[in-house]
């Protein structure tokens, strides 16, 4: 088919933006307006006008604007900017298209008649020429509106004009071979492509000016008719195109009818939309299919959903902000989550998400039927269903009738039927269609069908005393809990007995009992303004706990908000600025969580119970809170998920008989179905963004430790004295990203996990070298924890002279050492006693010689007495045996030598 005429209708942001502002209509259906989130310029998207979205694998938001490209993680919107110094920005600047290959790259269509591509490894982009390759006049712009990939990983390219002028060849292709943009040749000539996307198959479908093509796996080119003949009977032409996985061939047109094709046997139905939305020749209708594959529409007029099951189309029913509902649509994207992204021409960037969020009933000044002022005090449910709640705001309070069927609200000021008074304390069915008041000048019963009032007398009761509380018992008693002491009548009784509270045990308590509740294994517990009682059905006695040391722990304060006890019969105490305590009767032992367990405010106002989940609900003075009793982890909400207000009274809740959960604050009423807000299951996606170095952010690199980007490594390595670490994380879930919270541990290093709240960074100085593992874990707004998380391998080596070898050399050093000293020492030892020997034979030596020299001496002194006796004739006799002598002595050397031999 020949579609030059949509010539006319194909047209870009001037165009569009203009007529977004004079073609809308009013729809009724069932989308709902409250679950669209809105972000604007203030919030960080580059421009209002938003013409292209992509969710990436890892689970960022791609958004491309009028303005300029940007990348949204649930905390800020990253801009990227062109810098004509930088050869690794980005180049254009109004966002024609954005795809993402199968490497994790983006693509980028920008104009004035760019290219881009962004490496996630490196983080910089680079170009691609294409603009040769068109034929078109100098004064006409062109650039890349549509992008796809085939199962080969071929790049397909589809080129329009920015005013819908007539271009070919339209139809470019990545030659991966040579790293070029060339054009497709083929015998049909394809002129400005509106939109490319792959069936099931492989196959890639184009939709043009020039008609419907299919691109084979083989890469042959091929032009559909089948639906040719339809499109000019009704002047209806296709704006976009998607394929189901039944096969078939889903196509948008500028009436925002969907077409229905069926490639196998060329047959196709036509879906209308009944004139719910407007159409208009210069429409630009996108549709994308949800998880399912059900079909959702972008008009002009707004967003649409089409049921493929019940063939029934859904549109947002009348409500405020109407101008979301009715915003004009560029694009539209699933993420992995299964939120809607939506790209408008006047609204920014809009998130559909079906989640859970509370419905609150607030006072309204331009709404006759809304909520009276003031602080609810009391709610109250009756026996046909319906929801009584009173406010304290002086005259302008009043007594309000809900009914949750059909959520409607009747306000009934009291100026209309109770002048001069101002305030309701406590609120009680007496019999079916009659309400016990009690108010500030006395107590009433009010009929619900009438709202006639008769002052009633209670025996036994002060007159105008205030009544915070009635409360049957289980044993037909009814307790009246008042500003002046707690009153029972029992079954049957007339009249009231009074209990005074005002002291125990010599020290002062309280007679302002807001609150009992009724235990199941220990009595009838009282909730005070001074203490926490119990009072003793058996002993008709009543004794305070949590007070005094001596008998076991203590409560923060003693100003007693809310109570429950669980089926184990532990008591929970919320206090006012005290936390909230977890109390044991028997072992009188009491566990406070306060604000460094996740509380929002130390202020418990009313505490209720969702046994199924074993969770506790907790109104508090900033918001709700969850907690889990079985983790013991808290959950909290603002008003940004639908309370109230953040303020919240104390006693003010209930549990209806529908399972409802209620709870009363400064500004209206709070009501919720709790199995509704544990619906979202979906734990986020976790994984580091970034490694620093001395607070420096690490590159990818051949001569980096990191070899690849952070969230694809497993392991790094680290020089001792790069031992300076801060690794930031981040927890990808979008139903509210400000509350996902993080926890994370140094295996090896943290002793226990470290819960971090919303802080999505580590920091590790001066990391002893060794091996760890880092692991970090997130949560989701709803408490729904990702427990594998993302890890990372850290090694830490020493610096050389603490290494193994450097230790080994170390040893046999002190070995060699060792023996060299010793060697030394066994030497000085051998040389000392060679020293001693050497000692020792010189005084020989000395001995032998003076011994020699004194036998020189005796021998001469024998030869001089020989001489005198032989010369002596008298002495003859004595000559001979001189004689003797002096021929022993002959030689003194032999003398010697012979004493030394027996020396020795």
């Amino acid at each position: 088919m020949n579609l030059s005429f949509l010539l006319i209708k194909q047209n870009r942001c001037v165009i569009i933006f203009l007529l977004s502002l004079l073609f809308n209509v009013a729809v009724f259906a069932q989308l709902n307006t409250r679950y669209l989130t809105q972000y604007t310029e203030l919030d960080g998207v580059p421009g209002s006008q938003v013409f292209k979205v992509l969710p990436d694998r890892l689970g960022y938001i791609w958004v491309g604007t009028i303005n300029g490209l940007a990348r949204y993680d649930g905390y800020e919107f990253k801009r990227y900017f062109s810098n004509p110094n930088d050869s690794t920005s980005i180049k254009g600047l109004l966002v024609w298209s954005l795809f993402e290959d199968h490497k994790g790259q983006i693509w980028a269509g920008c104009g004035p008649g760019f290219l881009n591509v962004y490496n996630p490894i490196t983080k910089s982009f680079r170009q691609h020429d294409f603009k040769t390759l068109v034929d078109h006049a100098a004064n006409v712009e062109i650039g890349i509106g549509a992008i796809s990939e085939d199962d080969k990983g071929r790049l397909y390219f589809g080129i329009n004009s920015n005013y819908g002028e007539s271009i070919s060849p339209a139809l470019l292709y990545l030659d991966e071979k040579e790293g070029k943009i060339k054009a497709f040749i083929s015998a049909d000539t394809i002129r400005n492509i509106m939109s490319i996307t792959k069936d099931k198959d492989g196959n890639t479908w184009v939709l043009s000016f020039s008609g419907l093509f299919k691109i084979d796996t083989n890469q042959k080119l091929n032009k559909i008719y089948s639906i040719e003949e339809e499109v000019k009977k009704n002047k209806d032409y296709p704006n976009d195109i998607k394929c189901t996985k039944d096969g078939h061939v889903w196509m948008i047109t500028d009436k925002s009818k969907l077409w229905d094709y069926n490639p196998v046997d060329s047959s196709y139905k036509i879906y209308s939309t009944g004139g719910i939305s407007a159409d208009h020749p210069f429409s630009n209708n996108r549709i994308t299919l949800d998880k399912n594959e059900n079909i959702w529409m972008g008009t002009l007029s707004g967003l649409l959903s089409f049921n493929r099951a019940t063939r029934q189309f859904e549109i947002f029913k009348n409500e405020t902000p109407k101008q979301l509902e009715k915003a004009a649509i560029h694009t539209l994207k699933f993420d992995s989550f299964g939120s809607l992204w939506i790209g408008t021409a006047t609204q920014g960037l809009l998130k559909y998400e079906e989640r859970a969020v509370f419905k609150s009933y607030s006072f309204n000044k331009d709404d006759k039927n809304t909520i009276t002022p003031g602080w609810v005090n009391n709610i109250y449910e009756t026996h046909d269903g319906k929801i009584w709640i009173t406010t304290s705001g002086g005259n302008n309070g009043g007594i309000n009738e809900l009914d949750p069927k059909t959520n409607t609200l009747r306000p009934l000021p009291f100026r209309t039927f109770l002048p001069g008074y101002y305030s309701v304390n406590g609120l009680m069915e007496s019999t079916p269609g009659e309400l016990l008041l009690s108010t500030n000048l006395g107590t009433y019963q009010m009929s619900t069908k009438t709202n006639a009032l008769q002052k009633i007398v209670l025996n036994g009761l002060p007159a105008n005393t205030s009544i915070n509380q009635f409360y049957k018992d289980s044993r037909g008693n009814l307790w009246l809990c008042t500003m002046k002491g707690l009153y029972k009548k029992n079954k049957g009784a007339e009249s009231f007995t009074k209990y005074d509270l005002s002291s125990f045990n010599g020290n002062a308590a309280s007679n302002e009992i807001t609150r009992a509740f009724e235990s199941k294994k220990h009595g009838l517990w009282l909730a005070t303004n001074n203490g926490l009682f119990l009072y003793n059905y058996a002993t008709d006695k009543i004794e305070r706990h949590g007070f005094d040391k001596k008998a076991g722990d203590i409560f923060i304060t003693q100003d007693i908000n809310a109570f429950y006890e669980d089926s184990a019969g532990i008591a929970w105490v919320g206090t006012w600025q005290g936390g909230l305590s977890m109390y044991s009767v028997e072992t009188k032992k009491i566990k406070t969580y306060t604000h460094n367990d996740g509380l929002p405010s130390m202020s418990i106002q009313a505490i209720l119970a969702d046994t199924k989940d074993n969770l506790l609900w907790l109104s508090t003075f900033d918001g709700l809170s969850r907690f889990d009793l079985k983790t013991k982890q808290f959950n909290n909400f603002s008003i940004t998920d639908g309370i109230q207000s953040q303020l919240f009274a104390d006693g003010s809740n209930l549990i209806t008989s529908g399972g409802l959960f209620v709870f009363g604050g400064s500004n209206g009423i709070t009501i919720f179905n709790p199995a509704d807000i544990n619906k979202n299951s979906t734990p986020p996606k976790v994984f580091l963004t970034d490694l620093k170095l001395f607070n420096k952010s690490v590159v990818p690199g051949e001569k980096s430790v990191l070899k690849n980007p952070i969230d694809e490594t497993k392991e790094i390595e680290l020089a001792y004295n790069q031992n300076n670490i801060s690794l930031e994380f981040i927890a990808i879930h979008y139903s509210n990203p400000s509350k996902n919270r993080y926890t994370y541990k140094l295996e090896n290093y943290d002793n226990e996990w470290r819960d971090v709240g919303n802080q999505h960074v580590a920091f590790y100085p001066n990391l002893p070298p060794g091996e760890y593992l880092f692991h970090v874990k997130a949560a989701n707004n709803n408490g729904v924890w990702n427990e594998e998380g993302a890890t990372l391998k850290i090694i830490v080596n020493p610096p050389w002279w603490k290494t193994t070898l450097a230790y080994i050399a170390y040893l046999l050093l002190i070995i060699a050492a060792v023996f060299g000293v010793d060697r030394y020492f066994r030497f000085r030892l051998v040389e000392k006693e060679r020293e001693r020997n050497r000692a020792k034979e010189l005084e020989q030596a000395k001995e032998i010689e003076k011994a020699y020299h004194t036998l020189e001496q005796t021998h001469e002194t024998l030869k001089s007495t020989q001489t005198q006796l032989i010369q002596s004739e008298k002495m003859a006799s004595l000559g001979e045996l001189t004689a003797g002598i002096a021929h022993e002595i002959q030689n003194p050397l032999n003398f010697v030598n012979n004493f030394s031999e027996v020396n020795k």
